[in-house]
C-alpha cells in the first residue's frame, strides 16, 4: 500500500529574525504544522520585490500544496500569487494582506482598526487643538497602508482639531526611524504627539527621548518587546497597542489545513488587540 502523500506547505515571511514578533509568529506556523504532520518549507525574503518574487517562485516550483505569505502589496507579487493560485495553490496571507489577489484568506489582526485605536488614544492624551505625526513602515505593505488610513480617518472624524502633519516611512530600520524623527520634528516643531504603527520603534523613541527634557510628546505605539518596555519605563511611550503573533501563526496554519481538506475558511480571520500601559508590561 502506498505511503499518504505528505502535505508540503511553503512559507514565505519578512527576514527579521532579531524581532520577537516574527519569530513567535514563525514558531506558531512551524508548531501547527509539525502537529498535523505537514512539510513546511521557509523561505525568508527581504521588503523588496524582487526578492519576494523570487522566493515565490521558488516555493511554486517545489510544487507546494499550499502557501503562507506574508508579502508587500506589489503588482509583481500580486501576479505572483495569482499565479500559484491558478496552479490550485491555497495561499493564506498573515500579517499583511494582498486584498485584491487570488489568496484565500487573511489571518491577523484587523490593521485599519489598529490605526483606529492608536488615533483614539492620542486624540485623548492630546490637546483639542494639536499637531502630531505617523512613524509607518513600508509604504507598500497593505497592513502599514491601512493602519495610517484608520488613523487619520478616525482623527478626522472624532479629533477635528488635531492635525496630522506628516506621515514617515522608516522600512521597520531603528537608524532610520531615529533620522527621520529628528528630521520631521525640525520641520514641524509643533508637533507634540507621534503614533509609531510599524517597527524602527527603539530609534524613533530614542530621537525623542533627547529631547524630553526641553518638551513632552504623548506616544502610542505598536508591538510588546524589550525596548517598549524600556521606553515606557522612562516615560517616553504612553501606550502600545499588542497581538500575541504566536497564535496568529498557528491560526494561518490551521486556515490553510482546513482549505487543502476542502472545507470553506471566512476571507478575513482577524485576531484580537489589546492596549498596554507601563503597568502591564513592568
Amino acid at each position: 500500500m502506498a505511503a499518504e502523500k505528505k502535505i508540503k506547505v511553503g512559507t514565505m515571511l519578512f527576514k527579521n529574525d532579531e524581532h520577537p514578533y516574527f519569530k513567535k509568529l514563525k514558531s506558531g506556523i512551524e508548531d501547527k504544522l509539525r502537529d498535523a504532520g505537514a512539510e513546511d518549507i521557509f523561505h525568508e525574503c527581504g521588503f523588496t520585490i524582487d526578492s519576494q518574487v523570487e522566493a515565490l517562485d521558488e516555493l511554486i516550483k517545489k510544487k507546494c500544496d499550499a502557501m503562507i505569505i506574508s508579502p508587500s502589496e506589489d503588482h509583481r507579487v500580486i501576479e505572483k500569487v495569482d499565479e500559484a493560485a491558478g496552479k490550485g495553490i491555497k495561499i493564506v496571507t498573515v500579517d499583511a494582506d494582498l486584498p485584491t489577489s487570488h489568496r484565500s484568506c487573511f489571518v491577523g489582526v484587523n490593521p485599519y482598526q489598529t490605526g483606529e485605536i492608536a488615533a483614539g488614544i492620542i486624540g485623548r492624551l492630546s490637546e483639542k487643538k494639536s499637531e502630531v505625526c505617523v512613524v509607518s513602515g513600508n509604504r507598500n505593505f497593505n497592513s502599514h497602508k491601512e493602519r495610517t488610513r484608520g488613523f487619520r480617518e478616525y482623527l478626522e472624524k472624532h479629533f477635528p482639531g488635531i492635525t496630522v502633519d506628516a506621515v514617515i516611512y522608516c522600512e521597520d530600520d531603528d537608524y532610520k526611524c531615529y533620522e527621520e524623527v529628528q528630521n520631521v520634528l525640525a520641520a514641524f516643531p509643533m508637533i507634540r504627539g507621534l503614533a509609531f504603527i510599524a517597527g524602527g520603534i527603539y530609534g524613533g523613541c530614542k530621537a525623542l527621548y533627547q529631547l524630553t527634557t526641553s518638551m513632552d510628546f504623548n506616544v502610542v505605539t505598536i508591538g510588546e518587546i524589550d525596548s517598549t518596555r524600556d521606553f515606557m519605563e522612562k516615560g517616553v511611550i504612553d501606550m502600545t497597542i499588542v497581538s500575541n503573533p504566536y497564535p496568529v501563526g498557528r491560526t494561518a496554519a490551521s486556515a490553510v489545513l482546513r482549505l487543502l481538506k476542502g472545507e470553506e475558511v471566512e476571507e478575513f480571520i482577524y485576531m484580537e488587540n489589546a492596549v498596554k500601559t507601563k503597568e502591564c508590561l513592568l
